[in-house]
């Protein structure tokens, strides 16, 4: 059960839109909205979370072999943009790296991306359930990474995809439907609703703005194009999905996103490139969270 957040990495499934084959032309227009203050808080800075089950930390150097072995999994990398698990730990350290410091990107700037760990209680569960009674007595007990994700995309495509930020996940294979993905990504989105925010004008697709604009706006969306043309929308969070992973749908729509778009696309995975790829575009407004 994923979502993509790199080059093959899960969004709440699918990679993000590279161009809609069936869009009608909508185009875009610029709204008036709120966004986290950037810079954003440097990862090795941001505070810790706890669930009822999870720890939810900024990933470190010393994760490597709890994410490779997540990157590794194939279950767990089906909804990436390449479709295939990390050929090797320097792929990992690559996404590790742009996880920490947004490297990758070429931005200098870290996205908003977490590490999401079973808490001791939890592993003592699930361990009992499956020991060999080969482990040692008073053997130390450590964070578990089961899954990762968050915004990853701080300013998604207003063409080809939303223009909002984009949020995304994956988790090992072993945790899917115990309500784990739901807990994290919910978590993450306190916390980044959470954020200092400042006021900008930003260009949204025509659909998506439709479907976000705040209570105090006209109801008719603008033409494209002069200054004249700014509306105030209510801040947004987007999420893509395939229609027919119906895991990844139900986690957004438990979370209050709702879906506003179908569409298809070329597939980038590298066992199915250029194929028919259908998506579903959600969205959360910021203030059906608070």
């Amino acid at each position: 059960m994923a979502a993509a957040a790199d080059d093959n990495t899960n969004t709440m499934t699918a990679p993000g839109a590279t161009g809609n084959d069936n869009d009608d032309g909508d185009g875009t227009v610029l709204v008036r909205t709120t966004l986290p203050s950037r810079p954003l808080p440097a990862n090795d800075t941001r505070p810790h979370h706890r669930t009822a089950r999870l720890l939810v930390r900024p990933l470190r150097q010393s994760d490597l072999a709890g994410l490779h072995a997540l990157r590794t999994q194939p279950e767990a990398m089906t909804g990436t943009r390449l479709g295939r698990p990390d050929r090797d730990l320097a792929e990992t350290q690559v996404e590790l790296d742009f996880f920490r410091h947004g490297v990758r990107g070429g931005s200098g700037e870290p996205p908003y991306l977490w590490g999401a760990f079973l808490s001791p209680p939890q592993q003592q569960q699930r361990s009992a359930t499956t020991s060999t009674g080969d482990e040692e007595e008073g053997e130390e007990e450590v964070e578990l990474l089961i899954g990762e994700g968050g915004v990853h995309t701080l300013a998604t495509d207003a063409v080809a995809a939303s223009g909002w930020p984009e949020i995304g996940y994956k988790f090992r294979r072993e945790y899917w439907g115990q309500g784990y993905a739901t807990e994290f990504v919910e978590a993450v989105l306190g916390a980044w609703w959470g954020l200092p925010r400042s006021t900008v004008e930003i260009r949204v697709n025509r659909r998506a703005v439709a479907a976000a604009m705040s209570a105090a706006a006209n109801d008719s969306v603008p033409e494209d194009g002069g200054e004249d043309d700014v509306i105030e929308a209510t801040e947004q969070m987007y999420a893509n999905a395939e229609p027919s992973n119906a895991g990844s749908c139900r986690v957004l729509e438990k979370l209050g996103f709702r879906r506003y778009h179908e569409w298809t696309e070329p597939d980038t995975q590298e066992h199915r490139v250029g194929k028919p790829l259908d998506l579903a575009g959600y969205l959360l407004a910021k203030s059906a969270c608070l």
